[in-house]
C-alpha cells in the first residue's frame, strides 16, 4: 500500500507476488486483500488481464469466506478493469450505471463511475469517449455545486468536440458553459437538474399508478413538480410532466382538464422544436377536444 501510495506500481506487485508464493499459504482472508492490492497494482501498470484474473481470485475467496460486502467491492473492481480494459459493453455499462446513479442523486456513485470511464479513455486515447465523460461528469459535478471543475471538463468536451467536427455536441457544452457563467446561472442549472431527476422519478411513480387505475393518485404526484418546473423556468420537464396530466386528467374523463395540459405541453414542445413531442401532445389533444374517436370508445 505504501508503495502504491508512492506510485511505485512495480514495488508494490513485487511485494505482493512474493507474499502470495510463500511457502506457507496465506489464510483466506489475508490472501483475498492481497490479491485485491494486487489486482490495482496490476491495472496501475497496464497489466488488466493479469489485474482481472486477481480480482476475479478475490472475488472467489470472498464468496469463499461468505463476505458479502467484500464480494460486492471486488466486483466493482472487476467491472472497473472492464471498463479501463476499453471493453465496449463494459464502457456502455459504467455510463448507464452513473446515469441511473445520476437519476436517484447519488453524486458520488455516478462520479466514481464517470471518473474510470475518463482515465480508459484517456489511456487508449479515445478523445470520443473522453468528451462524452467529461460532459456527464461536469453535469454530475454542477449537482453538488462543483462548478470550477465542471468548467474545466465542459471546456475541454467542447474542444474536442469541436476537434472531431462534432458540431451539436460542440453546442451543447458550449450552451451549459454560456448557462453556468455566472453564480446565479450556476445554481439555476442545478436547480433545473434537480427538477428534472424528480420529473423522471415521479413520472414513473405515475405510470405506476395510472396502470393500476388510480389516476387521481397520478395527477396528485404529477401536478406540483410541473408547477415547480414551470416557476424554475424547467421547459422539457414541464412539458413531459403536462403531456403525462393530460393523459391521466384523459383517462378519468376530465377532458377539458386534459386539453389544459395538452395545449400547454404543445405550446412548450413547439418551441422547443421537439416535433416528435409536438406531434404526440397534438394527437392528446385532439382527443380531449373530441377531434377523433372518443376515448370511451377507443
Amino acid at each position: 500500500m505504501q508503495a502504491l501510495a508512492n506510485h511505485d506500481a512495480v514495488t508494490a506487485v513485487a511485494t505482493l507476488r512474493a507474499l502470495l508464493t510463500r511457502e506457507d499459504k496465506l489464510p483466506e482472508t489475508p490472501e483475498m486483500l492481497a490479491r485485491g492490492i494486487l489486482a490495482t497494482a496490476l491495472a496501475a501498470l497496464g497489466r488488466i488481464v493479469e489485474a482481472r484474473e486477481e480480482a476475479e481470485k478475490a472475488i472467489w475467496l470472498a464468496s469463499d469466506l461468505g463476505d458479502s460486502e467484500s464480494r460486492s467491492h471486488y466486483e466493482g473492481l472487476l467491472r472497473q478493469l472492464d471498463v479501463i480494459g476499453m471493453s465496449d459493453d463494459a464502457v456502455d455499462q459504467a455510463f448507464e450505471r452513473a446515469s441511473q446513479a445520476r437519476d436517484v442523486g447519488d453524486v458520488a456513485t455516478a462520479e466514481s463511475e464517470l471518473n474510470t470511464v475518463l482515465i480508459a479513455a484517456l489511456a487508449h486515447l479515445r478523445v470520443d469517449l473522453e468528451a462524452s465523460a467529461r460532459g456527464m461528469l461536469a453535469e454530475t459535478l454542477l449537482m453538488r455545486g462543483a462548478v470550477a471543475e465542471a468548467k474545466t471538463h465542459l471546456e475541454r468536451a467542447q474542444e474536442i468536440a469541436r476537434e472531431i467536427a462534432d458540431e451539436d455536441a460542440a453546442a451543447h457544452f458550449g450552451a451549459v458553459l454560456e448557462s453556468i457563467d455566472t453564480e446565479d446561472g450556476a445554481d439555476r442549472y442545478r436547480h433545473e437538474a434537480d427538477v428534472a431527476r424528480r420529473a423522471d422519478e415521479v413520472q414513473k411513480l405515475a405510470g405506476q399508478a395510472m396502470e393500476a387505475g388510480d389516476f387521481e393518485q397520478a395527477v396528485s404526484l404529477l401536478q406540483p413538480v410541473a408547477q415547480e418546473a414551470q416557476a424554475l423556468g424547467a421547459l422539457a420537464s414541464e412539458a413531459s410532466l403536462r403531456g403525462m396530466l393530460a393523459q391521466a386528467h384523459l383517462l378519468s374523463s376530465h377532458r377539458k382538464d386534459a386539453e389544459i395540459e395538452a395545449r400547454r405541453a404543445l405550446e412548450i414542445a413547439e418551441q422547443l422544436g421537439a416535433k416528435d413531442a409536438a406531434d404526440g401532445f397534438r394527437q392528446i389533444l385532439q382527443l380531449a377536444i373530441g377531434w377523433t374517436t372518443p376515448v370511451g370508445e377507443a
